[in-house]
């Protein structure tokens, strides 16, 4: 920004210069004065009328303007003759009907067209059909002219065919553009933008002073873009030339590295005595974020394009049946109340689906298909018992030797979980139980009583690894996004977006997985100390034969000193201008502390470096923000104190404070002297040390804040909403 900032008003110039009188002649003919500019072509090519319709005959998406005379006003292709050839590679039709050319400039728009004349009066121009084009720059109107040779495709394929989606196959009247669906279906994706968003903005686009009198094509788009979405799933995952029909899980992927026969494993693997790491690791969560609202007229029609459960959304039907002829049990929780399990029954006023749940892998976090669902009450146990079912039931998964599942409320869930399998047909079988072992995220279990902790924790779990259990809760901050703008959507088109975003997720997990990891994140050894370190130091010089510990001791003492002044300048600035006598006497004391071990480290470098002069060295200060005490500007400011040498007594002659005072020290001079040539290496590897110390010490902090929060923040009685043991209530209201 610094460097723009100068630049700031040639470069506002050299943009207004674009809104000037265009130059005389046609950049292409050279003949007719200019009448028309690109926008799209590049560098704006400045176009007389006839040049302007020839060149974009193969460009009919590009927008252009008219020069009136005093300004630029924005215009439209078609009045220049441009349509748009079918059936021939861009070629006009022998077959298709006359053209008319246009022997002169066209004519000029009304002047109260707020449009600016979009459109041609009628349907048809020059005896072709005229569309309505959605395209990323904005919404066109054009003329397409039809192949009518022996044997041509019907209109709507003969549109396919040019890259124009029809909104409808019979009377097409408006088109998309395949570019402009590619971005919606990104939009949809990465932004999360709604369909009325997304639209607007190309209202905006085509014409901004006046955007209503832009064509509304907001259903037709919601209609369009879960065609081109389906279609893209149907051709990514194979469907596209096979005609078959994609069954339960065909249009979603999972996770890459969880371990699965027939897929990332060798043959024998069952043969492997370590058979711990073949473990697979789910977790089970709800979420309250994605409801769907209960509508008075669904718009559009109910057409489920993935009802049976052929992503990540579970098979509608099958499920729907489970959930009629099933019973929820209460039961008596043995552990605090949570939320999951006290607002089970609770239902959401005007929702027909209050939540999902879903599963996923504990490791890598992908979503396992076909077990996502929605909940139409709380987060009930029938609900999440048909998640389970339908992710261990998912691929190969009964075929690996172990089973781990982390779920909030694991403690109470799998209690009568058997007789809940052996009742309902619809569930997995309970056989699959001896598999299972069952835990609660690293994060919940810390929420419950003391004796979850031992028995559920993952940390206390052989075979489950570095596994926090609580992956989930970072994947619904996507499907929160996704959820508020499927709230409102038919229930078809909720579930396939919801659908996409999460095979969307998993694509990147998949994408990122095969990533090396950054060299900072793998394993490294344990740091030295500065004492391991001066000690290393110490013994190479007594094997090189000189002054045992001599250097070593007088660089470390050096360190500690720096140390010592950065506490006294913190002390200082803490007290402030006007110090009480107990606190002036605390800096007293620790300025005489310094000054002895500055003097104790000058004589050290006398008795080592006999033949260097201290008062000859150039000191370099490292640049420090002004200190401002009780308001003002104090003494430490960098700005008003200058670099001083350092003192040969208790008191230093130009009353510079102790902890200002430089210290003679190898990274703190200009000219490194050349008796100490061979010592820059001995000082690094002291500071290196120096700052892993500091950083175990930040990493400490780190942890007993967290231990604080654990133990006194999230244990508060005084809070209503704290996710702690509320010991007087007896209640937990955390999920």
């Amino acid at each position: 920004m610094r460097e723009w900032l100068p630049l700031a008003s040639q470069y506002l110039q050299i943009i207004q210069e674009a809104q000037a009188r265009p130059p005389e002649a046609c950049h292409n003919c050279q003949d007719l004065p200019v009448t028309y500019r690109c926008l799209a072509c590049t560098s704006k090519k400045y176009l007389c009328w006839t040049c302007c319709g020839r060149l974009h005959e193969r460009h009919p998406m590009h927008r252009v303007e008219r020069w009136t005379g005093t300004h630029w006003e924005p215009t439209w292709l078609w009045r220049l003759g441009v349509s748009v050839q079918l059936g021939h590679c861009g070629r006009r039709c022998p077959r298709a009907p006359t053209c008319h050319h246009l022997p002169a400039p066209p004519l000029l728009p009304a002047l109260n067209d707020t449009s600016y004349g979009a459109s041609p009066e009628g349907r048809r121009l020059n005896g072709s059909p005229v569309l309505v084009v959605v395209h990323t720059n904005g919404v066109h109107h054009l003329p397409f002219v039809k192949c009518n040779c022996m044997g041509s495709d019907e209109f709507h394929i003969q549109l396919l065919r040019a890259g124009f989606y029809p909104a409808t196959s019979s009377e097409t009247r408006t088109v998309f553009t395949f570019e402009l669906l590619d971005l919606y279906h990104i939009e949809t994706l990465a932004c999360h933008t709604a369909a009325n968003s997304f639209y607007g903005k190309l209202w905006r686009l085509t014409n901004e002073t006046f955007p209503s009198s832009v064509p509304d094509r907001y259903r037709e788009l919601l209609r369009v873009g879960r065609q081109w979405r389906h279609m893209k799933e149907l051709a990514s995952f194979g469907f596209a030339n096979t005609g078959k029909t994609p069954g339960e899980g065909d249009l979603a992927l999972f996770c890459p590295a969880c371990p699965q026969p027939g897929i990332n494993l060798p043959p024998d693997w069952s043969s492997d005595p370590e058979q711990w790491v073949y473990t697979r690791v789910n977790v089970m969560d709800g979420n309250f974020v994605c409801i769907h609202q209960m509508l008075k007229s669904q718009e559009g029609d109910m057409v489920w394009l993935k009802g049976k459960g052929e992503g990540y959304m579970t098979s509608k039907e099958p499920y729907d049946n489970y959930i009629d002829s099933t019973i929820e049990e209460k039961e008596v929780s043995k552990c605090y109340n949570y939320r999951a399990i006290a607002d089970r029954g609770k239902a959401y006023k005007g929702c027909d689906a209050s939540g999902i749940g879903a599963a996923a892998c504990g490791r890598h976090g992908a979503f396992v298909p076909t077990s996502v669902l929605d909940f139409q009450k709380g987060e009930r146990q029938m609900n999440m018992d048909y998640c389970w079912s339908k992710s261990v039931s998912y691929g190969r998964m009964k075929d690996a030797p172990h089973l781990l599942y982390l779920y909030d409320i694991n403690c109470q869930y799998p209690v009568k979980l058997k007789a809940r399998l052996d009742r309902y047909t619809s569930l997995a079988s309970s056989s699959l139980l001896d598999k299972v072992t069952w835990g609660i995220g690293t994060w919940h279990v810390h929420g419950h009583k003391e004796e979850c902790l031992a028995r559920f924790s993952p940390s206390f779990i052989p075979g489950a690894g570095r596994v926090g259990g609580e992956i989930l809760e970072s994947l619904w901050s996507t499907t929160n996004d996704a959820g508020r703008t499927t709230s409102i959507m038919t229930r078809p088109h909720r579930s396939e977006v919801l659908d996409a975003t999460l095979l969307d997720s998993n694509t990147q997990k998949m994408q990122n997985t095969a990533q090396p990891t950054h060299p900072l994140l793998t394993r490294q050894p344990p740091a030295k100390s500065r004492r391991a370190v001066q000690t290393k130091l110490i013994n190479d010089e007594i094997n090189s034969g000189g002054q045992a510990g001599g250097v070593p001791k007088w660089l470390s003492l050096g360190i500690d000193i720096q140390q010592l002044q950065t506490q006294l300048i913190h002390l200082v600035r803490r007290y402030g201008n006007t110090p009480s006598e107990t606190e002036a006497l605390d800096i007293a004391t620790k300025r005489e502390r310094v000054l002895v071990r500055i003097q104790e480290h000058t004589n050290l470098a006398a008795t080592l470096f006999p033949l260097l002069n201290i008062d000859d060295l150039v000191f370099v200060r490292p640049p420090t923000s002004d200190c401002h005490c009780d308001g003002g500007i104090c003494q430490h400011s960098s700005s008003s104190t200058p670099s001083h040498k350092p003192s040969d007594g208790t008191k230093d002659g130009d009353g510079t404070p102790p902890e200002l005072l430089d210290i003679a020290m190898l990274s703190t001079v200009r000219k490194l002297p050349s008796v100490w040539k061979t010592l820059p290496q001995r000082e690094l590897e002291l500071r290196i040390a120096q700052a892993y110390e500091s950083l175990h010490k930040i990493r400490v902090e780190v942890g007993h804040k967290s231990f604080l929060f654990r133990s006194h923040i999230r244990l508060a009685r005084e809070k209503r909403n704290s996710c702690g043991d509320t010991q007087e209530s007896g209640v937990q209201t955390g999920s």
